[in-house]
């Protein structure tokens, strides 16, 4: 499947809709290296970024800096998840004060997408709002 991707790509080179296309195919497809190389063919909108830190976390890597550029943008509709996944980021790296700040951060916000998450990992954790 990725040979069929190279050849759509640079046969659409230039297409910004296209490469977008590929790159959230492969990123349906759990091709998480094909998504981060497609979508550094693209400017650097928030879906570009928060698709570029999801995919790198499904590496291993570090998507704190495409993360952060999303969660600052408090327009984009990726906001709250990238501040989620931030606040995963912090979990695993033992930050218990920087992810409690975040959690707490992220509890005031109507409508969170990952309200039901952020309450289990607030209980689990023995946190209070």
């Amino acid at each position: 499947m990725t040979a069929n991707l190279r050849f759509v790509t640079h046969a659409a080179e230039g297409d910004p809709h296209v490469t977008l296309d590929e790159a959230m195919q492969a990123y349906g497809a759990g091709d998480y290296t094909t998504t981060i190389e497609e979508l550094a063919l693209l400017p650097p909108s928030d879906t570009a970024l928060f698709f570029t830190g999801i995919s790198q976390e499904q590496l291993g890597q570090d998507a704190s800096t495409a993360l952060q550029a999303v969660a600052q943008r408090s327009d984009s509709r990726y906001c709250d998840k990238a501040n989620y996944h931030l606040l995963l980021q912090a979990l695993r790296a033992n930050d218990h004060t920087a992810a409690e700040r975040q959690w707490k951060e992220q509890m005031a916000v109507t409508g969170h997408p990952y309200r039901a998450q952020l309450e289990a990992i607030g209980d689990k954790a023995g946190w209070k709002r």
